[in-house]
């Protein structure tokens, strides 16, 4: 990881280690999934390895697809409170 990417993770401090909320993971995945972070920068911000970043990724891509499913037309606007940005 560059300096440059360091910096742009709470100034270069790894996050403290331990179990992350919910709406850690929730923050970490929206990032990574929009593009503002990488795996590598989540990672150091969090404390975890990024295997463990990838694993939240992955948890909610697997609940989004069932949540999906149990839409009647598959149609993901059906989403109470989904709001195109």
């Amino acid at each position: 990881m560059s300096e440059e990417e360091r910096e742009m993770v709470d100034g270069g401090q790894r996050g403290r280690p331990g179990r992350r909320s919910v709406a850690e993971k929730k923050d970490a995945v929206l990032a990574l999934l929009s593009g503002k972070a990488t795996v590598d920068q989540l990672a150091l911000k969090y404390g975890v390895r990024g295997e463990t970043i990838e694993k939240w990724r992955d948890a909610a891509m697997v609940g989004v697809g069932a949540l999906v499913k149990r839409l009647p037309s598959g149609n993901p606007e059906q989403i109470p409170g989904l709001q195109s940005k």
